[in-house]
């Protein structure tokens, strides 16, 4: 058995014979500017859009304030998923990917906070229409994706 080489200059604080290793480097990964401003994007997308939707729902029953919230929760998290599987996909891929998880948020979070902040009306509208609408929009990128890492792979073939 071949045993690692000690670390220049350690020795093993408790006498045993077995010398004491270096650690391993830890692998950094490195994100793109667009991947910092998306993935901080999501974050700030999600809080803002909860809070909007709890001031426009001031007097809206608590049951149907938790069913909005994981509904409005519903893009974030799939922005969220999208952006961790997006490390394996080609860069024009994560690039809609990021891109369009800056556009949900300024979008969403526009109409969200006229909705919450403008004249009173009836806002309920906007918050059960967005949330799908940028759930399809995402999972146009994830096939996108998906059929452009397959002919990437059959390219390299």
């Amino acid at each position: 058995m071949v045993q690692p080489e000690p670390a220049a200059g350690r020795s093993d604080p408790g006498g045993c014979s077995r010398p004491v290793t270096a650690p391993l480097p830890i692998p950094r990964t490195t994100r793109s500017g667009a991947g910092r401003a998306a993935s901080i994007a999501v974050h700030v997308g999600a809080l803002g859009s909860l809070g909007f939707m709890f001031v426009a729902g001031r007097r809206t029953p608590t049951l149907l304030l938790v069913i909005f919230t994981f509904w409005v929760l519903a893009p974030w998290v799939g922005l969220a998923l999208a952006d961790k599987a997006s490390k394996r996909w080609p860069a024009g891929s994560r690039a809609a990917l990021h891109g369009l998880a800056l556009l949900v948020t300024l979008v969403s979070l526009a109409i969200y906070g006229y909705v919450a902040l403008g004249p009173p009306r009836q806002g309920a509208f906007w918050f059960v229409l967005i949330p799908p609408a940028s759930c399809v929009l995402i999972a146009a990128v994830w096939i996108v994706a998906f059929v452009s890492g397959k002919r990437t792979e059959a390219a390299a073939s």
